[in-house]
């Protein structure tokens, strides 16, 4: 009789040793699970704060910089100088640090679409389109998003020097003057504005 007590008593206490396992087990299992939601849900939180804590001109600027560099190719430079202007957005400096610091652009190919526009509507030499670009009161690209621009234009440089020649014979200038002002002014070289006006009444 005693020992059929004991071997109850015993079976009791392993199965309280086994449920209690269990629940440790589950309780551990799931503590990781509770952990990356929280921490998920704090991120979230966080996010939600700072966004609701930006200042509306700074959305503003970013909005405005956004169309400027998409639409008329800006420089970095000249899109600064156009958002803080007092005769354009007239955003605060602060406002417009964000904007440029949260805008996604490559200056780069900015620089050659405005470029491109130089050589096929202007007719400019190669010469006269980098400094156009790297002016400050020009483009304001920098020299490397300039020079990319010249690198990878497919100008024919004779033609464009060609057309200039015939916009100063219409001008009735003479044909050494011609050469010169393509040389001198617009920065064509010597072989292309010789090639201007030996082509003139071809």
């Amino acid at each position: 009789m005693k020992k059929l007590v004991l071997s109850l008593l015993l079976l009791t206490l392993a199965g309280c040793s086994a449920q209690t396992t269990n629940q440790t087990t589950t309780t551990t299992s799931t503590a990781p699970t509770q952990t990356a939601s929280a921490t998920q849900t704090t991120i979230n939180q966080s996010a939600q704060s700072s966004a609701e804590k930006l200042p509306a001109d700074y959305s503003q600027a970013l909005q405005k910089a956004k169309a400027y560099a998409h639409k008329l190719h800006l420089s970095k430079q000249a899109l600064y100088a156009q958002l803080t202007s007092a005769y354009g957005e007239h955003f605060s400096p602060a406002a417009t640090d964000y904007a440029l610091a949260h805008l996604k652009m490559d200056w780069k190919q900015n620089a050659l679409v405005v470029a491109r526009t130089y050589a096929t509507d202007m007719h400019l030499a190669k010469a006269a389109i980098y400094d156009q670009l790297t002016a400050e009161t020009g483009d304001a690209f920098t020299a490397a998003e300039a020079q990319f621009a010249i690198d990878h234009l497919t100008t024919d440089w004779n033609k464009n020097a060609l057309l200039k020649a015939h916009e100063y014979q219409k001008e009735q200038l003479t044909t050494p003057e011609i050469k010169e002002r393509l040389v001198v002014t617009d920065k064509f070289t010597e072989v292309e504005a010789d090639y201007a006006v030996q082509h003139l009444d071809k």
